[in-house]
């Protein structure tokens, strides 16, 4: 009886670790062809396999569909990332994330579970120079009390605010907003500075929050789980209200350090079960062949 307990727990480790290993030769597979594709610089065969909108460092606009892709390919794969990507191997520089899908080292290019494209933390020579322009355009057309900012976060629009965000730098955060039908270059209805991010899990669920007296404003920006939200939450001191607005624009930095830390973090774990794994079995073999444990 014992003799076939250790073979039942043997053979379900057994299939577990080929399950791993099916799954991660379908990840250099995916990685495989992506390599491919930008090689032979088949953009349209890649603009199949991307997860639209390919968000970009804001304010640079996001790619929205597939003829956008095609036509800003060279934006974003330049000569040099190209030749970054190409020769990079499947094995030793993508990496297995799990269900958040494939990464090209500390996450410079992103594929789903299926293969697609979700993510390019990269930017071009040429994105870099739109971006410092797009940058200094915003700084020309704000109105002069908030014309001052190291990074542009996101803007948000909801039935009755529109909402800027921006780091000041060294990720002190400011809230200015203006009741719909104003401008941007017009004077803020309301400036909050000294916002705080708190992130949420590892999916990419964040949320900015500012402090006044009486209330704290909380812009909720959900990646996964529920569909693209902005929650102002209104709390008092006795008596805390929720008001959800629908989210009509968003426009956000997709980059996220702490990502590639926890992603890291799961690589470490994986070869960590893979050492177990292997020392069980040995074990088990041990115990199996011996004459003298089997008297038991």
């Amino acid at each position: 009886m014992k003799r076939s307990y250790l073979f039942l727990i043997l053979s379900i480790l057994i299939c577990n670790y080929t399950s791993a290993q099916e799954a991660s030769s379908d990840y250099q597979i995916f990685a495989k062809r992506f390599i491919e594709n930008i090689k032979d610089n088949k953009k349209e065969v890649l603009a199949d396999l991307v997860v639209y909108p390919l968000n970009r460092e804001y304010p640079i606009p996001d790619i929205l569909d597939k003829s956008d892709f095609i036509k800003r390919y060279d934006e974003v794969f330049d000569a040099n990332f190209k030749d970054e990507i190409i020769k990079s191997n499947p094995k030793e520089n993508w990496h297995d994330m799990g269900l958040r899908g494939i990464m090209l080292d500390k996450g410079s290019i992103w594929l789903d579970v299926e293969g697609r494209l979700t993510a390019v933390n990269h930017l071009s020579k040429f994105e870099i120079d739109l971006r410092k322009k797009l940058i200094d355009a915003q700084k020309n057309d704000l109105d002069a009390s908030i014309a001052y900012f190291q990074t542009p976060i996101c803007i948000l629009e909801t039935d009755k605010f529109i909402i800027r965000i921006d780091d000041l730098g060294k990720n002190n955060y400011r809230f200015a907003s203006w009741a719909i039908g104003k401008k941007m270059s017009e004077k803020p209805d309301m400036i909050l500075y000294k916002g705080k991010l708190i992130v949420e899990g590892i999916g990419g669920n964040h949320q900015y929050e500012f402090a006044n007296d009486k209330y704290t404003y909380e812009c909720a920006i959900i990646i996964l789980g529920e569909k693209i939200r902005l929650r102002r939450d209104l709390r008092y001191i006795r008596e805390v209200k929720k008001y959800f607005f629908k989210m009509l624009k968003l426009f956000h930095d997709k980059q996220k350090a702490y990502s590639i830390r926890i992603g890291f973090l799961f690589i470490a774990l994986k070869s960590l079960f893979q050492a177990l794994f292997v020392a069980l079995f040995a074990l088990i073999l041990v115990f199996e062949c011996s004459p003298r444990f089997l008297s038991f």
